[in-house]
């Protein structure tokens, strides 16, 4: 498992839970990574590279979370854990896909409506601020609105989330 941030690849992590789910918006990852020797005792050498990828993981960092070469997730840090003691050093970071901006942002458009719009149209328009790819392969969004409306204070994911239980769709 690699974390690549800034331009650097962080590799050697010794816990890893990466969750995705076509029942959960956003995929989220908890990665961790500990040294300590078995007699108990940490070496310099090792407390350094904790530190090292410490140095190089801030929160709200953007990361691509790969297993064995294959991009599993893109996303951000939320939480960010650095500790260490004379016998060990640990890190641990938490954090969700890219999705996560589109749960916690409201919906924008200039006028609210969409006339004659598929539910691939309007996801597009509500995830191009955000950089998030809308793909539809299989053509299944249904056939256009005749009107769809955002709510106030609607984030982009209830929006979304409210159309395609409409078209009974899964996002």
């Amino acid at each position: 498992v690699t974390v690549t941030t800034n331009g650097v690849k962080l590799g050697g992590w010794t816990g890893v839970n990466v969750r995705r789910s076509l029942e959960q918006f956003c995929d989220d990852f908890t990665l961790e990574v500990t040294n300590q020797r078995a007699d108990g005792n940490s070496t310099g050498v090792q407390r350094s590279r904790v530190r090292t990828m410490a140095d190089e993981l801030e929160t709200a960092d953007q990361i691509v979370v790969q297993i064995d070469g294959q991009t599993v997730l893109t996303g951000y840090v939320d939480t960010f854990d650095f500790e260490h003691d004379a016998n060990q050093a640990s890190l641990r970071i938490g954090g969700r896909s890219t999705n996560g901006d589109l749960a916690d942002c409201s919906a924008i458009r200039k006028t609210g409506v969409w006339k004659k719009a598929s539910l691939e149209e309007i996801a597009r328009d509500l995830c191009l601020p955000f950089a998030v790819l809308v793909v539809d392969a299989d053509n299944l969004s249904g056939k256009p609105f005749e009107r769809f409306r955002l709510e106030a204070s609607e984030s982009v994911h209830e929006a979304l989330a409210r159309a395609a239980e409409m078209r009974s769709c899964l996002l």
